[in-house]
Protein backbone atom coordinates (compact mmCIF):
# COMPACT_ATOMS: atom_id res chain seq x y z
CA UNK A 1 0.00 0.00 0.00
CA UNK A 2 2.80 2.40 0.89
CA UNK A 3 4.58 1.71 -2.41
CA UNK A 4 1.40 2.38 -4.39
CA UNK A 5 0.80 5.61 -2.47
CA UNK A 6 4.40 6.67 -3.09
CA UNK A 7 4.02 6.15 -6.83
CA UNK A 8 0.70 8.01 -6.79
CA UNK A 9 2.09 11.03 -4.94
CA UNK A 10 5.19 10.99 -7.14
CA UNK A 11 3.01 11.19 -10.26
CA UNK A 12 0.91 14.01 -8.82
CA UNK A 13 3.93 16.08 -7.78
CA UNK A 14 5.62 15.57 -11.15
CA UNK A 15 2.62 16.90 -13.06
CA UNK A 16 1.61 20.47 -13.65
CA UNK A 17 -0.12 22.14 -10.73
CA UNK A 18 -2.68 24.10 -12.74
CA UNK A 19 -6.38 23.83 -12.01
CA UNK A 20 -8.58 24.39 -15.02
CA UNK A 21 -7.61 26.11 -18.22
CA UNK A 22 -7.09 29.78 -18.65
CA UNK A 23 -5.05 32.52 -20.24
CA UNK A 24 -2.60 32.86 -17.38
CA UNK A 25 -4.22 35.12 -14.85
CA UNK A 26 -5.96 37.98 -16.66
CA UNK A 27 -8.70 38.02 -14.03
CA UNK A 28 -11.06 35.87 -16.06
CA UNK A 29 -13.02 32.87 -14.82
CA UNK A 30 -10.03 30.50 -14.97
CA UNK A 31 -7.54 32.72 -13.19
CA UNK A 32 -7.85 30.96 -9.83
CA UNK A 33 -5.29 28.83 -8.00
CA UNK A 34 -2.58 27.45 -10.25
CA UNK A 35 -3.61 29.36 -13.37
CA UNK A 36 -0.87 31.98 -13.02
CA UNK A 37 2.16 31.85 -15.26
CA UNK A 38 5.29 33.84 -14.76
CA UNK A 39 7.82 34.39 -11.99
CA UNK A 40 6.82 32.57 -8.83
CA UNK A 41 4.05 30.56 -10.50
CA UNK A 42 3.55 26.95 -9.40
CA UNK A 43 4.92 24.40 -11.83
CA UNK A 44 5.88 20.76 -11.92
CA UNK A 45 8.70 19.33 -9.83
CA UNK A 46 11.52 17.59 -11.66
CA UNK A 47 11.54 14.04 -10.27
CA UNK A 48 13.71 11.17 -11.54
CA UNK A 49 11.01 8.74 -12.76
CA UNK A 50 8.13 11.14 -13.30
CA UNK A 51 7.45 9.96 -16.85
CA UNK A 52 7.16 6.35 -15.67
CA UNK A 53 4.91 7.28 -12.74
CA UNK A 54 2.62 9.27 -15.03
CA UNK A 55 2.42 6.63 -17.79
CA UNK A 56 -1.02 5.16 -18.39
CA UNK A 57 -0.16 1.51 -17.54
CA UNK A 58 1.39 2.53 -14.22
CA UNK A 59 -1.56 4.79 -13.35
CA UNK A 60 -4.00 1.96 -14.10
CA UNK A 61 -1.94 -0.58 -12.13
CA UNK A 62 -1.73 1.74 -9.11
CA UNK A 63 -5.47 2.46 -9.21
CA UNK A 64 -6.34 -1.24 -9.46
CA UNK A 65 -3.86 -2.16 -6.75
CA UNK A 66 -5.22 0.44 -4.36
CA UNK A 67 -8.79 -0.67 -5.11
CA UNK A 68 -7.97 -4.33 -4.41
CA UNK A 69 -6.17 -3.45 -1.16
CA UNK A 70 -9.07 -1.24 -0.06
CA UNK A 71 -11.57 -4.02 -0.80
CA UNK A 72 -9.46 -6.48 1.21
CA UNK A 73 -9.24 -4.09 4.15
CA UNK A 74 -12.99 -3.51 3.98
CA UNK A 75 -13.69 -7.26 4.04
CA UNK A 76 -11.28 -7.72 6.97
CA UNK A 77 -12.97 -4.90 8.87
CA UNK A 78 -16.43 -6.34 8.20
CA UNK A 79 -15.25 -9.74 9.43
CA UNK A 80 -14.03 -8.19 12.67
CA UNK A 81 -17.19 -6.14 13.17
CA UNK A 82 -19.88 -8.56 11.97
CA UNK A 83 -18.02 -11.86 12.28
CA UNK A 84 -19.31 -12.80 15.75
CA UNK A 85 -22.89 -12.01 14.71
CA UNK A 86 -22.71 -14.13 11.58
CA UNK A 87 -20.94 -17.11 13.14
CA UNK A 88 -23.07 -17.11 16.30
CA UNK A 89 -19.99 -16.98 18.54
CA UNK A 90 -21.13 -14.18 20.78
CA UNK A 91 -19.90 -14.13 24.32
CA UNK A 92 -22.23 -13.89 27.31
CA UNK A 93 -22.12 -10.10 27.23
CA UNK A 94 -22.95 -10.03 23.51
CA UNK A 95 -25.91 -12.39 23.95
CA UNK A 96 -27.21 -10.34 26.84
CA UNK A 97 -26.91 -7.16 24.78
CA UNK A 98 -28.94 -8.72 21.96
CA UNK A 99 -31.51 -10.14 24.35
CA UNK A 100 -30.74 -13.74 23.46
Amino acid sequence: MALLNTINVHAVLAGGLSVGEGDGGSGGPASGFGAATGPGAAGSISLPVSDLARSEPVVIAVALGQTVIFAGLLVAWLMVVAGPLVSGRLGQRGKAALGA
